[in-house]
């Protein structure tokens, strides 16, 4: 576990303690999310900016109360809406 998933999983608990909707992490160097971030179903808002990210889990569904979370990566905003729409097909086209 590098430095950056430690402060993920601090910034986490901290976004936890202050019942907060928003988790900020960017410029962490991250190479993968830490799973216990997609038990946190509060978030709106998940800043994954400046990491070394190439994909999202599927468990990013788990976070229903997400919008566009992506900021400065159109790579992963393309993933966002590409599930977005999936889920849209899914609503109206059963």
């Amino acid at each position: 576990m590098n430095a950056g998933y430690q402060k993920a999983l601090k910034r986490l608990k901290e976004a936890k303690q202050e019942n907060s909707t928003v988790l900020n992490l960017s410029h962490l160097e991250l190479t993968e999310i830490p799973p216990e971030v997609f038990e946190y179903t509060r978030l709106t808002e998940l800043d994954l900016s400046f990491n070394y990210l190439t994909s999202l889990p599927g468990s990013i569904e788990k976070l229903i109360n997400l919008g566009p979370m992506i900021k400065n990566s159109w790579f992963l905003f393309s993933i966002w809406l590409y599930k977005y729409a999936m889920a849209m097909l899914d609503t109206f086209m059963p």
